[in-house]
C-alpha cells in the first residue's frame, strides 16, 4: 500500500494570541509545521496533504514557495472549526484509494520517523483497521482515554470532557496520532457525529465504529511522551524549543563537535556543523549555516547563513549575516 500522510493545521490557536497562524510560529529556525513535514518526507509518502483553516493563505504560500519538495504537498481546507472529524472529512476527497493513512498534529514538532515507522510498521504486520500511537503520563489530565473491554480489546477512546470517574481512572491515552486504512475511511467517515458535550466530530469516534464492527483496532505506546508534546501558548513554545535545541547540541557534540557551555549556545534546526569544531559560550548560529572542519567560533558571535571553511576563526563578538 501506498502512504498519504494527513497533518491537521487548520486549527484557531487562540491562546498564542497571535495574527500568525499557531503552527507557521518558528521554532529553531523555521515553522513548526515544516518540522513535522519533513519528518514526513522522510517516510516516502505518496503524498502529505496539508489540512488548513486559519490563516490558511499565509500556510499555502509559504510551502508553495519556499518548502524545497513542494510536489509532495496537497491542500485541503476546513471551512470551519468542528473538530479533527470535521478535518477528517474535510481532507478525505484528497486521500489516495488504497492507502494507509497517517494522520498527525500540525503542532507537535518533535514527533519521530521511528515513531512513525512503528505505529506503521504495527499496523501493517497486524492488517489493522486503525492503529493509535498512545502514552502512559504521569498526568492524564486532558486526554482522551484508551477504553478496553474484558478481553483488553480497545473498545473506544473516550475525550476528557465525556469521560466519567471510572474512565479517568484510565492511564493509557490517546496521543493524536494515528494510522488508519483509507478504504475504512471512506466506508465509515460519514457514520462520525457529534454527540458529546462539545457537540464536535472526533476522529476518535473511528475506534469505536472499529469495535462495533468487528474490525482490527490495536494501539503502539510511545516511548519518550516527549516526542508527542503539543504546542498551544507561548510557554510551550519555549519549552519544546529548548527541547529541540537540546537533542541539536547533543548530536552536534556525539558528531565531533565540543561546545563550551552548551546550554547558552543556540542553533538553528538547519545549521550543519563538521567536526574538530569549537563553539565557545552564548554562540549564536541561524539559518542553513555550514561549519566547516576544524573552525573556533568565539564567545558571543552571531552568524546567520554563512559557510565558515575549514579552520576559519571567529573573533570574539563577530556578527556575520548573509
Amino acid at each position: 500500500m501506498t502512504i498519504n500522510i494527513l497533518i491537521l493545521a487548520g486549527g484557531l490557536g487562540t491562546r498564542m494570541k497571535s495574527t500568525v497562524p499557531k503552527v507557521m510560529h518558528n521554532i529553531c529556525g523555521k515553522p513548526i509545521l515544516e518540522h513535522i513535514v519533513d519528518t514526513s518526507s522522510k517516510l516516502n509518502p505518496e503524498r502529505i496533504i496539508l489540512l488548513i483553516g486559519n490563516g490558511s493563505k499565509i500556510v499555502k504560500d509559504y510551502f508553495e514557495t519556499q518548502y524545497f519538495k513542494k510536489s509532495l504537498i496537497d491542500f485541503a481546507y476546513q471551512k470551519e472549526q468542528l473538530g479533527t472529524g470535521d478535518a477528517l472529512k474535510s481532507a478525505v476527497t484528497h486521500i489516495m484509494k488504497n492507502s494507509n493513512v497517517i494522520i498527525l498534529s500540525g503542532d507537535v514538532p518533535l514527533i519521530k520517523k521511528e515513531t512513525i515507522e512503528r505505529l506503521l510498521k504495527t499496523h501493517e504486520s497486524k492488517q489493522n483497521a486503525v492503529t493509535v500511537l498512545t502514552m502512559i503520563p504521569t498526568n492524564p489530565f486532558g486526554y482522551g482515554r484508551m477504553e478496553r473491554d474484558a478481553q483488553g480489546n480497545i473498545k473506544s477512546i473516550v475525550e476528557h470532557k465525556d469521560a466519567n470517574d471510572k474512565q479517568k481512572e484510565i492511564g493509557e491515552v490517546n496521543a493524536g496520532i494515528y494510522c488508519i486504512k483509507s478504504d475504512f475511511i471512506y466506508k465509515y467517515i460519514d457514520s462520525i457525529g457529534n454527540n458529546n458535550k462539545q457537540k464536535e466530530y472526533y476522529i476518535t469516534d473511528l475506534i469505536s465504529i472499529t469495535h462495533k464492527n468487528d474490525l482490527q483496532v490495536d494501539s503502539v505506546i510511545v516511548e519518550n511522551a516527549s516526542e508527542v508534546l503539543g504546542i498551544n501558548n507561548r510557554n510551550q513554545l519555549a519549552e519544546i524549543e529548548q527541547i529541540m535545541l537540546a537533542m541539536k547540541r547533543e548530536e552536534m557534540m556525539k558528531n565531533g563537535v565540543t561546545m563550551e557551555s552548551p546550554e547558552s549556545i543556540y542553533i538553528d534546526s538547519n545549521v550543519e556543523c563538521e567536526n574538530d569544531v569549537i563553539i565557545e559560550s552564548n554562540v549564536v548560529i541561524k539559518g542553513k549555516s555550514i561549519i566547516k572542519k576544524g573552525c573556533i567560533i568565539k564567545s558571543l558571535s552571531y552568524l546567520n547563513n554563512v559557510e565558515l571553511k575549514e579552520n576559519t576563526i571567529i573573533e570574539p563578538g563577530s556578527i556575520i549575516e548573509k
